[in-house]
């Protein structure tokens, strides 16, 4: 599961700015949705307090928690699991152990698709707001489920919870950011993105989504200033590095995107999934290039690239469709159009007049 980042801005939907990167599929349906009619609407894995409740923790509860929560930084998610339930068996008012539960359900919905984990999630996140209904993790976790089967003005209510809570805390304007953003109001997503960051000066995710915010704007200077400002604060940030070469790929600066790019590659390309992307985008950088020098050679190495991005992962959409283009600007009009359909196939929207050229159309 390390794909699975915490922030939702880039775990939860495919960017709307970039590209697909490191995403999966968020579900939304009318299920998903009659499912949470379940849960109050009184809650993921950030930096939310643990506990607010006065009772005091047991010694034990604690220990055991405090054990799960490195197990899920090292991505060892049965173990956290088997730790929280230990915590809970310790002290069972223990609202803490509850939300982390209700967030590798939530984990665990966002690989298989399956409406149960959100059932499961929910009556985790409910136990634990009948426990300590000011939780904010709770709230947040809460919030963040409505995101992944994008149910947006629920998590804009709980998010709007949250500040009434507790008006001073950062996340819950990165939170409320994060559903502008999705929604399409990039003004707006801006705006509370430098509120989370008056806030908290050190939010580094919330630089981070001002970065994206701002490339969405085409305002690129500013989104290299702010991605680099999420970097210095925290520089294992593999997200922003990936969208600080994603906006350098954009203002056309490719060698530069490249060399961000392999910073990715050597920090924290651990599946071949996220592989497969970041050789696409390199791919993408040559195939850009070759239009401006050396046409022959930039595009042999965007061959490349794309080639290996399909060998990684089969399903990159995006990397069919570059080897389709890499193909028709060589004259294979075949391998073009086979590229091309397999990009269809897997439900790349690719351009009308492209597929025009190579006389296909999405039912193909």
């Amino acid at each position: 599961m390390s794909e699975l980042k915490t922030n939702p801005i880039f775990r939860n939907k495919p960017q709307r700015f970039f590209g697909n990167n490191f995403t999966f599929n968020s579900g939304q349906n009318n299920q998903g949705k009659s499912i949470l009619e379940k849960i109050r609407n009184t809650a993921y894995l950030t930096q939310a307090g643990t506990e607010t409740k006065k009772n005091k923790v047991k010694p034990e509860a604690e220990k055991y928690f405090n054990e799960g929560v490195l197990f899920m930084k090292e991505n060892q998610i049965d173990k956290a699991y088997d730790r929280f339930i230990k915590a809970m068996e310790a002290d069972p008012s223990y609202a803490a152990p509850m939300v982390k539960i209700a967030n590798i359900y939530i984990l665990r919905y966002m690989r298989t698709n399956d409406p149960n984990d959100i059932i499961v999630a929910g009556n985790w996140i409910e136990n634990a707001l009948e426990i300590d209904p000011k939780n904010i993790e709770a709230h947040e976790t809460l919030a963040n489920l409505y995101i992944t089967i994008n149910d947006l003005p629920r998590a804009l209510e709980e998010f709007n919870l949250i500040i009434d809570i507790n008006p001073e805390y950062s996340n819950a304007y990165l939170g409320r950011g994060n559903v502008y953003f999705f929604s399409g109001d990039i003004k707006k997503s801006e705006e509370e993105f430098l509120k989370a960051i008056e806030k908290d000066p050190k939010n580094g995710e919330a630089y981070n989504a001002l970065g994206c915010a701002y490339a969405a704007g085409n305002k690129i200077e500013e989104a290299v200033s702010s991605l680099n400002k999420a970097i210095e604060i925290n520089p294992k940030n593999v997200q922003a590095r990936l969208n600080l070469a994603n906006a350098y790929l954009t203002s056309g600066d490719f060698k530069k995107a490249r060399e961000k790019f392999e910073e990715v590659l050597k920090l924290g390309a651990d599946s071949k999934q996220n592989k497969s992307v970041i050789y696409t985008k390199i791919g993408i950088s040559y195939y850009f290039q070759s239009e401006k020098e050396d046409p022959e050679e930039n595009l042999k190495k965007a061959l490349s690239y794309a080639a290996q991005a399909v060998e990684f992962n089969y399903a990159n959409g995006e990397a069919h469709y570059l080897l389709a283009k890499i193909y028709f600007k060589n004259n294979d009009l075949v391998l073009a159009a086979k590229e091309c359909r397999a990009a269809i196939d897997l439900q790349y929207e690719v351009p009308k007049e492209f597929r025009e050229k190579l006389k296909l159309d999405n039912k193909q």
